[in-house]
């Protein structure tokens, strides 16, 4: 199970990832359950119904019919990763992927974040890093699920900032990490590979690219269902106007 608590302005969050836990308390408290799996088994939830949409991949399928999804170019770029020396590794080391992370943030005027915040997950992640020569040119922090065989995209970050390399290694290492991602999750048995969400239809230039750039590794389009219990629902209304995390 993956459930931890995270600040909400004045209060705390109970955030439960991919199953949801039926109950009154529901009603009188503020809670959120992401992603859940086998949503359309829930009856009266008493919460909010958040709609989204996200890419997977059925790592079931053979590691044939797995590349064969995946457009030429990225293949292309994986492979000329490899034949440069970049190599991947995967391990749990929360520690270094937040003082990696928290630089490409900055660079990007993106949220940080505390290691108190991303060890609420530290018994349910796996971390891949694409390395050159002793230098972590991109990193890629996952979200696990034993239960229902599943891997979800959480974040990631490389080194777009450092004059030292450029953006076109940069862009194989990512391509290559994830491909290996991909590869390294289907020997450990887990089902279902998720990139984390996409925006359909929207005007955002940005977003497009980002789900572009997503769909290029071959994922099917899927639905995304949160359910958010009433007072967290209307707390995040409101807070939408004043703050654009929330938007």
């Amino acid at each position: 199970m993956i459930s931890f608590k995270k600040k909400f302005y004045f209060w705390k969050l109970t955030d439960t990832w991919f199953r949801f836990d039926k109950g009154l308390y529901n009603v009188f408290s503020l809670r959120k359950y992401s992603f859940v799996q086998n949503h359309e088994q829930i009856k009266n939830s008493f919460c909010f119904k958040e709609i989204s949409h996200t890419l997977i991949t059925d790592l079931t399928q053979d590691s044939e019919s797995i590349l064969s999804a995946i457009s030429k170019s990225v293949l292309k770029e994986a492979k000329k990763a490899e034949s440069e020396g970049i190599t991947c590794i995967f391990n749990n080391d929360i520690e270094k992927f937040i003082e990696f992370y928290n630089k490409f943030a900055g660079n990007k005027q993106l949220y940080q974040f505390n290691k108190k915040f991303i060890t609420e997950y530290k018994d349910f992640n796996t971390i891949a890093y694409a390395v050159k020569d002793g230098e972590i040119l991109a990193a890629h922090f996952y979200l696990v699920s034993k239960k229902f065989k599943l891997v979800r995209s959480f974040l990631s970050g490389s080194r777009i900032a450092d004059e030292q390399f450029d953006k076109r290694t940069l862009g194989m290492a990512n391509k290559f990490l994830k491909i290996e991602a991909i590869h390294y999750f289907k020997k450990c048995n887990f089902e279902t590979f998720d990139y984390g969400g996409i925006v359909l239809n929207t005007d955002n230039e940005s977003l497009k690219g980002i789900t572009e750039y997503k769909m290029s590794f071959g994922g099917k389009v899927t639905t995304d269902v949160s359910f958010l219990s009433p007072i967290y629902f209307v707390l995040l209304k409101i807070f939408s106007f004043i703050d654009r995390r929330y938007k």
